[in-house]
């Protein structure tokens, strides 16, 4: 019998319909490259070489439990089909990508590591079209969440500002093994267009992750006391008078007010 480690966060999904299901929302098409993380026992692994028996795609599959790596080998002899004992947070994206393509990523991922995987997949960007994840269902609520609520905040700014955010549907706590204490969703996250103003963010992420960081650290202050380390009472004054001006936001806004996008431009109209 096989025995999940907690420590890996292992919650296996069961049914094949609800596999497909999820298969269904990456839009696997042939030629494309797809990449599996933490296939587990391979429920989705099954559904996608089952969908395309001849090669018409390139699978990898990564996978950190050693224990695994022999099951999900003998699922395929096939040249196309990739088997990865490795830790995703290490993994080389870029190695599964030929020069020119993008691949579409799925995985049911553990949830103690779900923003350190989003925030890698984000971070290795140019090989992705397009993300499917099985989530722990409160967690999808932030990255979907809207300014003005609760849910909305740091992580949702983070991913909203790169991806656009779809949830696809949700799945109870019962559909898998050993059953969690919450319920999941599926998301799908869709790589947005680098506009001018996304690229120079991107170029100086660290920037805007900090900025982002210190907007949201404390939530019942204003967002100009909240950026106070990042800036001098000078900067904050010219800045704000543009910035405020500009969307017409009252100089008592939060941060939980802006959209991504509008943080994407205070963060330009910073490093200028």
């Amino acid at each position: 019998m096989f025995f999940k480690k907690k420590s890996l966060g292992q919650h296996f999904l069961r049914g094949k319909v609800l596999a497909e299901k999820i298969v269904k929302e990456l839009a696997i098409e042939p030629g494309d490259v797809v990449v599996e993380i933490g296939p587990g026992e391979g429920i989705l692994t099954d559904i996608i070489l089952a969908q395309f028996p001849n090669g018409e795609i390139s699978f990898f599959v990564i996978e950190k439990d050693g224990r695994l790596i022999a099951q999900l080998k003998q699922k395929s002899s096939a040249p196309w089909y990739h088997v990865y004992h490795e830790d995703v947070l290490a993994f080389l994206m870029g190695n599964c990508c030929p020069r020119g393509k993008k691949m579409k990523v799925i995985g049911n991922i553990p949830y103690y590591i779900t923003s350190d995987i989003i925030f890698k997949l984000i971070e290795d960007r140019r090989y992705i079209s397009h993300i499917v994840l099985t989530v722990q269902y409160e967690y999808a609520e932030r990255l979907f969440a809207q300014p003005r609520t609760k849910a909305y905040g740091r992580l949702t700014v983070m991913v909203q500002t790169f991806c656009i955010v779809k949830k696809c549907f949700k799945i109870s706590r019962l559909a898998f093994q050993p059953i969690p204490n919450v319920d999941s969703a599926v998301v799908r996250l869709t790589f947005r267009e680098m506009t001018e103003n996304r690229r120079a963010i991107a170029y100086r992420q660290a920037v805007y992750e900090q900025m982002v960081k210190y907007a949201f650290s404390q939530r019942r202050k204003t967002l100009a006391n909240n950026l106070k380390p990042l800036l001098t009472t000078a900067e904050r004054k010219q800045i704000f008078e543009s910035f405020l001006g500009k969307y017409g936001f009252p100089e008592f806004v939060r941060a939980e007010e802006l959209s991504a996008e509008q943080f994407v431009d205070l963060c330009v109209h910073i490093m200028q």
